[in-house]
C-alpha cells in the first residue's frame, strides 16, 4: 500500500532547502518528516528557476558556507590530533624511561 502524495508549498520547500544548507540534507529530512531526495529535487527545480545572476550568487554562497565549514574541519581536527598525542603518553616518555631506570637500580641493589 502507497502513501497518498502530500501537496508541499513553496514557502515549505524554500525553508527546506534553508534548513538543509543550515545543516545536512539528512537532518533536515528527519526533522521535516521527508525523503531526502524531495530537498535534492526542490534544490535542483530552484537552481532551474534561477537566472544566471542568481545562480552564480546562490553558488558563490554556497561555496562561501563550504569554504567555512571545511576551515572549521580543519581546526577540529587539528585540535584532535593534539588530544591524542597528548593521550597516547608520547608527551611524557622522557618521564616513563626515567621511572624504569630508578625502579629498576632500586631492585638491583643488594639487601643487607
Amino acid at each position: 500500500m502507497t502513501l497518498p502524495k502530500r501537496k508541499h508549498s513553496p514557502e515549505f520547500k524554500a525553508e527546506a532547502i534553508k534548513l538543509a544548507e543550515r545543516t545536512t540534507v539528512a537532518k533536515a529530512a528527519a526533522q521535516l518528516s521527508i525523503s531526502p531526495s524531495q530537498i535534492y529535487d526542490w534544490r535542483k527545480n530552484m537552481m532551474r528557476d534561477f537566472t544566471d545572476v542568481e545562480r552564480d550568487s546562490y553558488l558563490a554562497a554556497e561555496n562561501a558556507r563550504l569554504k567555512r565549514e571545511l576551515s572549521e574541519q580543519k581546526e577540529e581536527l587539528k585540535i584532535l590530533k593534539k588530544a591524542a598525542v597528548g593521550s597516547t603518553c608520547q608527551c611524557n616518555i622522557p618521564f616513563h624511561n626515567l621511572f624504569w631506570r630508578l625502579k629498576s637500580q632500586c631492585f638491583s641493589r643488594t639487601l643487607i
